[in-house]
């Protein structure tokens, strides 16, 4: 069961709710009890141990708290500093910076080794951009550098900050053509579905809004 805390001793204490909900899970139908300090409707903000919320904490088995700036200062100087061996304690932000989670307002700390390493990949992410505006004529080039910015997305966006409008400069010859292919293709596959229908070429032409003319010269790309 889940109490506010009073002169009883708990085997699980926490300083909110969540902490306490989650030990009361995982500890299931065990005889264990899981408590929390901060009573419902309390703003943890405000709130101040008592002695005995202090002294139940110290003879506790597990106590969780958040581990931001709600709790942190007053479990430092009143918990940390004279919890017995006996007693172990979880810091529920330390276990999401653990898990890779980042918080809001931190930065996950990165090491002098993995920042060298980023600024490495930044500049060559930056001498590929300078290479592909000397060979974007060159497929094998388009499909390389296409491979290589979509398994590196996150440094190529690092590097040139909107980076939709750095491609859209470098590949827009390419771009246009791929829609005026695209767009001829489905012109294609119309003409190519009504000649399996058995309409004449002049059907087809006023169907598509189309000359005869441009009818046949398409016909013959099938």
């Amino acid at each position: 069961a889940l109490t506010s805390c009073n002169n009883k001793s708990f085997d699980v204490i926490s300083t909110v709710y969540p902490g306490a909900s989650f030990a009361k899970a995982v500890l299931g139908d065990s005889k264990w009890e899981a408590d929390m300090l901060v009573k419902p409707g309390v703003d943890i903000h405000s709130y101040s141990p008592s002695a005995v919320d202090i002294k139940n904490v110290l003879h506790a088995k597990l106590f969780i708290y958040v581990g931001g700036e709600d709790d942190s200062k007053w479990v430092e100087e009143e918990i940390l500093s004279s919890a017995p061996k006996e007693l172990k304690i979880i810091n529920m932000f330390d276990c999401l910076r653990n898990a890779g989670v980042s918080l809001l307002g931190e930065e996950k700390p990165i090491s002098a080794e993995e920042e060298a390493e980023e600024e490495a990949a930044k500049e060559e992410a930056e001498e590929m951009f300078r290479e592909y505006g000397k060979n974007k004529n060159s497929n094998l080039h388009k499909s390389v550098m296409d491979l290589v910015m979509r398994a590196n997305l996150k440094i190529f966006k690092e590097v040139r900050g909107d980076m939709c409008d750095a491609l859209l400069e470098l590949m827009q010859d390419e771009l246009e053509e791929r829609e005026q292919k695209g767009a001829q293709d489905k012109i294609l596959d119309l003409i190519n579905k009504k000649l399996a229908k058995g309409k004449s070429v002049e059907q087809i032409a006023e169907e598509l809004e189309e000359t005869p003319e441009t009818i046949r010269e398409l016909i013959e790309k099938l």
